[in-house]
């Protein structure tokens, strides 16, 4: 019996473009034969930068511009999805990283409450 665990998704991110993307990419591997990555036991925040390395572990982007900026270049993520769909996302999360520029996270949450 195995279990898949996926964290790196959190309550910010649109569950269907990451499920989308996640089983997409899951497909992609097989059609391309690719073996499974070696699996990770342990806290990766306990591991050495080495150990990480050999493991093939980056960290993520930590702001919504540099997400997107890595979503951008990744051409491999981008072609799960249709171009007029990526241009469109992108355009707006990077107007929305615009419009919640200098705004403290009072403020931020104000914002999304109001909208949403």
């Amino acid at each position: 019996q195995y279990n898949i665990e996926y964290r790196a998704a959190d309550a910010t991110g649109n569950p269907y473009l990451s499920l989308a993307a996640i089983v997409r990419a899951g497909l992609e591997g097989l059609k391309a034969k690719l073996p499974a990555p070696p699996l990770v036991s342990g806290d990766p925040t306990q591991m050495s930068v080495a150990e990480r390395k050999k493991l093939g572990l980056v960290r993520l982007p930590e702001t919504l511009a540099a997400a997107l900026d890595a979503l951008v270049a990744d051409k491999t993520v981008t072609g799960l999805f249709a171009p007029v769909f990526v241009e469109t996302f992108v355009g707006l999360k990077r107007h929305e990283t615009e419009r919640l520029a200098g705004l403290d996270p009072v403020a931020v949450c104000d914002l999304y409450r109001t909208l949403y």
